[in-house]
């Protein structure tokens, strides 16, 4: 899918079941976020349009409800140098099992081997903000301020590997 879209906007991310949607800089005069919007929306879009061909939908979240513990395998890291360098650096740093535990409404406890792939499950939005040096204390301490209720509102999904965590 992401050799057939031919564009630098749309990537393989770590996972071989995500996509990375990047946009073109935006100014921050006049209305950035619907600019930013537009641009997203447009490539989502395109991204939807190319997975109908392949009978495959997509769904523009962090981490995905339906996501299974064998889904997590070094199968399900894509096959690209860089992520493969990644998945050896984590494995040989950890020198052991990774093991995962996550207390929440219900409890997970994960230890594997070859759990380095989960980290698939662990992709973000991120807005970034070029500002002159004057500015970003300023600017800096408003993204704070703006971090919970912006996470409050479009948190991930509460579900993974079944269990319900948040």
């Amino acid at each position: 899918l992401v050799n057939e879209a031919n564009t630098p906007v749309i990537t393989p991310e770590m996972g071989a079941f995500d996509i990375e949607l990047s946009t073109p800089p935006v100014g921050i005069e006049g209305a950035p976020f619907s600019a930013l919007r537009e641009s997203m929306q447009s490539t989502v879009l395109q991204i939807r349009n190319l997975a109908e061909k392949h009978q495959g939908r997509v769904v523009p979240i962090s981490i995905l409800p339906t996501l299974r513990s064998e889904d997590f395998s070094p199968n399900a890291i894509t096959d690209q140098p860089r992520y493969r360098a990644l998945a050896r650096g984590m494995s040989a740093a950890r020198g052991g099992a990774f093991d995962i535990a996550i207390e929440g409404d219900d409890s997970l406890h994960f230890s594997s081997h070859d759990a380095v792939s989960m980290e698939a499950a662990n992709t973000a939005f991120q807005v970034h903000l070029a500002t002159a040096p004057s500015e970003f204390t300023d600017l800096f301490n408003a993204a704070m301020l703006l971090s919970g209720p912006v996470l409050a509102a479009a948190a991930n999904s509460p579900t993974f590997l079944g269990k319900k965590l948040w």
